[in-house]
């Protein structure tokens, strides 16, 4: 699916969800109080549970009290976020490091969290297009893609990991591989939880 397209049905998806939870005909303080329950059940079998609830909490609001399959999506929406983000502050870190040993090692992450980020929003693109009507051969088929796109994504997380090891110890260093670890965690998470979904079907 092509970036445009992906951002796309990716908005339509969370746009849907928004529209449902305000919709007049449920209160709104029993549907939060469900999907924190919903929350908090589904993220026991995340690899980081924690990490998970933070993340999942903050969109309690326009979580489905049974959107399991939403839950997923929003993972890995939030783990393209992240990738995206992480990316261009470390280019922009590249750009201005002073050493040449140093650039090479932040280019180098550079272009592996691009590349992850690439893999996230494949796997996020094959998340979105889960439907509770998707036949059972064709939802699996898509939740086998978004797993291996995920896991592709956390390898490239570990090769932009394996260029920081080549830099100077610092602050640039310990702040850069802070977030690395951080969003590794959120890649970690998202591919536990879409294989959640594979077992559930």
């Amino acid at each position: 699916m092509a970036p445009k397209l992906c951002i796309l049905v990716l908005s339509f998806v969370f746009t849907t969800t928004i529209s449902l939870a305000s919709s007049p005909t449920a209160s709104t303080s029993t549907k939060t109080s469900s999907s924190t329950e919903l929350i908090r059940s589904y993220c026991e079998d995340a690899v980081f549970p924690r990490l998970c609830n933070k993340v999942f909490r903050k969109h309690a609001e326009i979580i489905h009290p049974n959107g399991t399959t939403e839950l997923t999506q929003l993972a890995t929406v939030v783990t393209v976020n992240r990738l995206r983000g992480l990316s261009k502050r470390v280019a922009a870190l590249a750009r201005e490091a002073d050493g040449s040993k140093d650039a090479k090692a932040l280019k180098g992450c550079k272009d592996a969290l691009g590349d992850a980020a690439k893999e996230a929003r494949r796997s996020a693109a094959e998340s979105a297009d889960l439907k509770p009507t998707t036949s059972k051969p064709k939802a699996e088929k898509q939740v086998a893609k978004a797993q291996a796109y995920m896991s592709n994504a956390l390898s490239n997380e570990d090769l932009c990991a394996d260029e920081l090891e080549g830099m100077a110890d610092g602050p640039v260093k310990t702040d850069v591989s802070r977030r690395v670890r951080q969003v590794k965690q959120l890649t970690a998470n998202s591919l536990s939880l879409i294989h959640g979904v594979a077992t559930a079907n």
